[in-house]
C-alpha cells in the first residue's frame, strides 16, 4: 500500500469564492500535466495509435498528495467535485460543495423594476380602496405606508446596483508609475495605458535596432528584450483589452402615459463583458 503524504486539506477553512478559485487552480495544475505530456507525445515519431494508448495508460500526479494516481474533477449545473483519483487509499482532498445561483445584471436590473412596478400599482389599488370607501382610512393609510416604506427600499437596491455596476465597469484600478493603485474613469486609463504602450513600444524597437546594428556596443541579449516584451508591453496590452472591450449602457424608459406621470425607470444593458463582471450572487 502507498504511503500518502498526509496533508491538511487545502479546501479547509475557505469561503465559497476562495474554494472555486482553489478548485480551478488545482484543476489547471492537473491540466497542464496532461497537455505536457499530450506535448511530448506528439514530436514522438510514433503512429498516432501508439501515442494515444501511452497517454492513455499515463498516471498523472494528484497535487494534494503528489502520486500518480490521476483526479477526479466533475462540475455539474449544480456542484463542483473535486478528489483524489486512488479510489481505493484515497488522500484527504475530497470536496463537493453547491454552486450559488448566479443572476446577470440585466435580469437582476429586470427583478428590481418589476417590483417597484408592482409596489407602485399597490399604492395605486390602495388609494382607490379608500376612495371607493372599500378599505377603512385608518387601514388603507396604514397599508399606504408600508408600501411606500417598501418602495423606497426597493428604489435604494435599484440606485445601489448601478452605483456598484458602476463601480465595476466605468471606472476601473490602475497603477501609476509608483505602484500605487488608482481609481480612474475608463476613458482615462484607456488613454493612458496608450501612452504607456506608445512610449514602451518605442524603446522596444530602439533596443533591437541596437542590438543589430553592428557600429554600436550593446550588450544586452535577446533574452531579456524578449523579457521587456513580456513584461512592459504584453501586459500592458492585456489591461488595455480589459478597459476596450467592454460596452456598457443603462438604457431610460419612460413610465408616463395619458392618466398618470410616473418617473422613468432604468435597465443595463452588456455588450462583450466578462463574466467575473456581469454576474452577481444571489
Amino acid at each position: 500500500m502507498s504511503k500518502i503524504k498526509i496533508k491538511q486539506n487545502a479546501f479547509d477553512g475557505l469561503n465559497y469564492n476562495e474554494s472555486v478559485n482553489l478548485y480551478f487552480e488545482k484543476k489547471g495544475e492537473y491540466e497542464f500535466q496532461k497537455c505536457k505530456k499530450m506535448t511530448e507525445l506528439l514530436l514522438q515519431n510514433i503512429d498516432p495509435a501508439t501515442k494515444k494508448k501511452k497517454f492513455d495508460n499515463t498516471k498523472f500526479n494528484c497535487s494534494k498528495c503528489d502520486r500518480p494516481v490521476n483526479m477526479i474533477f466533475k462540475q455539474t449545473e449544480t456542484q463542483f467535485t473535486v478528489k483524489c483519483g486512488d479510489t481505493k487509499n484515497p488522500c484527504n482532498i475530497n470536496k463537493s460543495f453547491s454552486k450559488k445561483k448566479e443572476m446577470s445584471l440585466n435580469d437582476l436590473a429586470k427583478l428590481y423594476q418589476g417590483n417597484m412596478e408592482s409596489l407602485k400599482e399597490d399604492i395605486i389599488l390602495t388609494k382607490l380602496d379608500l376612495l371607493f370607501e372599500y378599505e377603512t382610512e385608518e387601514l388603507s393609510s396604514a397599508n399606504f405606508k408600508t408600501l411606500l416604506a417598501d418602495l423606497k427600499e426597493a428604489q435604494e437596491a435599484n440606485s445601489n446596483l448601478y452605483k456598484d455596476f458602476a463601480k465595476k465597469n466605468l471606472m476601473v484600478e490602475k497603477k501609476n508609475g509608483d505602484g500605487e493603485t488608482l481609481l480612474m474613469t475608463r476613458e482615462t486609463a484607456i488613454q493612458e495605458y496608450k501612452d504607456e504602450l506608445k512610449k514602451n513600444i518605442n524603446k522596444f524597437k530602439n533596443t533591437i535596432k541596437n542590438h543589430y546594428n553592428p557600429n554600436t556596443t550593446d550588450d544586452t541579449n535577446l533574452n531579456s528584450i524578449i523579457q521587456f516584451y513580456n513584461t512592459d508591453i504584453n501586459s500592458i496590452l492585456i489591461n488595455l483589452r480589459k478597459c476596450l472591450y467592454q460596452e456598457t449602457n443603462i438604457i431610460s424608459m419612460d413610465n408616463n402615459n395619458p392618466k398618470q406621470k410616473l418617473p422613468p425607470t432604468y435597465y443595463i444593458k452588456n455588450y462583450h463583458i466578462s463574466p467575473s463582471n456581469m454576474n452577481v450572487s444571489i
